[in-house]
């Protein structure tokens, strides 16, 4: 059993420090026990070496020169609080910063500090307070993690660089002025998606970014029934696009699938729930599809059908899971399910990975599940790219603004029982020299085309949209 120490302030966080008591004794073989934070206990706590881990959440120091075991765990984000403020929040909501990093530390006998684990967070830019209180949510599952990685070696060494002095009452004013700013946008702005074409191959493009410039919007009728998330695929009938429609008045979206050269729609796939994201995978000379469907709370494959001109439905591969923008990768000789999921509101955050033998096999999840949490580029974005070997998987920065950039990650390491990657590139909507262009979701081939979204902002009074 796992013996564990909370180092705790009298009347400080309490109810943060209860949802991590029952988190841990939900999800670990572990007893807790409380221990009350005082002077002589930063000086001397001879009781130490008797847990396997000790966690402070208090805001005073724990860690001195004279302090000899190496089981301890600091919440920076609670560590660096002052009367129940966050500095650092503060200034990453100011300074605009597309996500919060939170994480958790531990010091070796006061010499040097190591980062056990971090995610990076959604901020809420027009309210400090659903920011705060979203952060301090996560922090349970944050410690359960940091405990099981605890000692994996080569640990980054954390450098403290939060603000020591920040003008509150300053910056309390420009948070005012930014949530004035979200309900006028909100009140008479609206977003709709376009999807375009790039007479390049993704592996171009993403090699010469330049060529953004070069797109081709497809023309739709309505700017509210608008199209994205493009997939392609190409039968001996010829190209073809499938993407989602979305439907504002239903709040709904269907899959089309549509010629390429004529733009004629040759299949639509309804039903009464949300169909997104239809990502294909050629396998085996067959074309297969995996539309979005979370609300369904499974994962289904289809295929296409080119004599029919229809989607067929072959089996639920994933059950009793909601699966966000699912993206299959096969390699090794075998298939990798790479999916965020709509539970606690993660689909922006954390990204699962499960992996079978067969497409339509028995399907494992990752033992290091979520492989990724981070708005910055966890959510799927498109099809993988494959340059020279490696393996690139395209995904969402959804930090600012949902779907507002495409961050490109290589694989570095890709196993049943680990799973690793970096950031190499990332796309914006600046690189389209287009002002009207706000953010970009999805990327993904067609013969030696790249298909590419994008996000559009319309104006608005009352229900009349222009």
């Amino acid at each position: 059993m796992i013996k564990i120490a909370f180092i705790i302030d009298k009347g400080f966080m309490q109810s943060l420090i209860e949802k991590c008591r029952k988190q841990l004794l939900s999800d670990l073989n572990c007893s807790i026990e409380t221990i009350q934070w005082n002077h002589e206990l930063r000086k001397s706590f001879p009781k130490a070496k008797e847990y396997n881990f000790v966690i402070n959440f208090t805001t005073h120091t724990l860690f001195k020169k004279d302090y000899p075991h190496e089981n301890l765990i600091q919440i920076p984000f609670i560590s660096n609080l002052r009367s129940g403020i966050s500095r650092e929040l503060y200034q990453s909501i100011i300074n605009n910063d597309d996500s919060f990093f939170l994480n958790t530390i531990k010091t070796f006998a006061g010499k040097q500090s190591f980062q056990i684990h971090g995610h990076r967070y959604l901020l809420i830019h027009h309210s400090y307070n659903r920011s705060f209180k979203f952060i301090i949510a996560k922090i349970p599952n944050l410690l359960i993690e940091s405990i099981n990685r605890f000692h994996i070696e080569n640990q980054t060494i954390w450098q403290d660089n939060h603000p020591k002095s920040i003008p509150i009452r300053k910056y309390k004013f420009e948070l005012f002025i930014k949530k004035i700013k979200h309900y006028l946008k909100t009140a008479f702005t609206y977003h709709y998606w376009k999807t375009g074409i790039i007479e390049n191959t993704v592996s171009e493009v993403l090699k010469n970014k330049i060529l953004l410039k070069q797109v081709q919007w497809i023309k739709t009728k309505n700017k509210r029934d608008f199209i994205a998330d493009p997939f392609g695929f190409t039968t001996g009938n010829g190209d073809y696009i499938i993407y989602e429609k979305y439907n504002w008045n239903k709040k709904k979206g269907h899959i089309e699938v549509s010629e390429r050269l004529t733009q004629r729609i040759v299949f639509k796939l309804k039903a009464d729930f949300h169909f997104s994201y239809p990502f294909v995978l050629e396998d085996s000379n067959e074309i297969y599809i995996i539309p979005e469907t979370h609300q369904t709370n499974s994962i289904d494959l289809y295929k296409w059908n080119d004599n029919k001109q229809e989607m067929e439905m072959i089996k639920t591969i994933i059950d009793n899971f909601p699966g966000v923008d699912n993206t299959i990768l096969k390699h090794n000789d075998k298939y990798w399910l790479f999916c965020t999921t709509s539970k606690h509101k993660m689909s922006d955050h954390q990204l699962n990975l499960f992996f079978a033998d067969e497409l339509t096999g028995q399907w494992k999840p990752h033992p290091l599940n979520p492989i990724v949490t981070s708005i910055v580029n966890a959510r799927p974005a498109g099809s993988f790219i494959k340059i020279g070997g490696k393996i690139i998987r395209p995904s969402q920065n959804s930090g600012l603004t949902y779907g507002g950039k495409i961050v490109f990650n290589e694989i570095i390491e890709l196993s049943e029982t680990k799973y690793a990657e970096k950031i190499i590139e990332v796309f914006s909507p600046e690189d389209f020299k287009n002002k009207s262009i706000k953010g970009i979701h999805t990327i993904s081939p067609l013969g030696n085309s790249t298909l590419i979204d994008a996000k559009f902002t319309g104006f608005k009074i009352g229900k009349l949209h222009f």
